[in-house]
């Protein structure tokens, strides 16, 4: 791919590692979190609590409604960004205006869509914490595999980037490899 000189990768690497740090840290207190109310259970209540309470049903519902709730938001608030940033890259006085913007829409699309992973997580931690229902560690697990996935890479912002503007523009992202 031709890259002009403003879209070097050097200038969006340093974006790319504050984000993976913000988004690592939302693992990273999910995790913690989850250890410290697995300690916590084992601690107070060696032999578990009676399975099919009326909270942990009620809780386990919800979790998944929760889950499955943000999980379409998320569909829902990418397509609503893309189509915000592409009108605002055809309006960039320049390729590098039109870089920024993306990096820009990237990285609180990024945020937003890892909150909200971490929202549903937590809240299978609490619930697991209310209820001592060790199904709900489910929750946390698939919370990290979700972040995973919108984890920031280069190959990701690229990719962001090439659906932003479109087949056929111009302006690319360098080689990625």
């Amino acid at each position: 791919m031709n890259t002009p000189p403003e879209t070097s990768a050097s200038n969006q690497t340093p974006s790319l590692t504050q984000l993976r740090v913000v988004v690592g840290a939302l693992v990273g207190g999910q995790v913690m979190f989850l250890a410290v109310v697995i300690v916590l259970l084992a601690a107070v209540q060696p032999g578990g609590f009676v399975p099919g309470s009326t909270m942990a049903l009620v809780l386990g519902v919800a979790v998944i409604g929760v889950a499955i709730g943000t999980t379409v938001a998320q569909v829902v608030i990418r397509g609503g960004v893309i189509a915000s940033v592409r009108a605002a890259v055809e309006q960039a006085a320049n390729p590098d205006e039109a870089v920024s913007r993306v990096g820009q829409a990237f990285t609180g699309l990024t945020i937003i869509r890892a909150a909200m992973f971490e929202g549903w997580g937590l809240f299978g931690v609490v619930s697991l914490m209310l209820t001592g229902q060790w199904v709900f560690v489910l929750a946390p697990l698939a919370s990290v595999v979700g972040i995973a996935s919108v984890f920031p890479t280069r190959d990701r912002f690229g990719a962001f980037l090439d659906r932003v503007l479109g087949d056929g523009d111009e302006m690319s992202m360098p080689e990625r490899g």
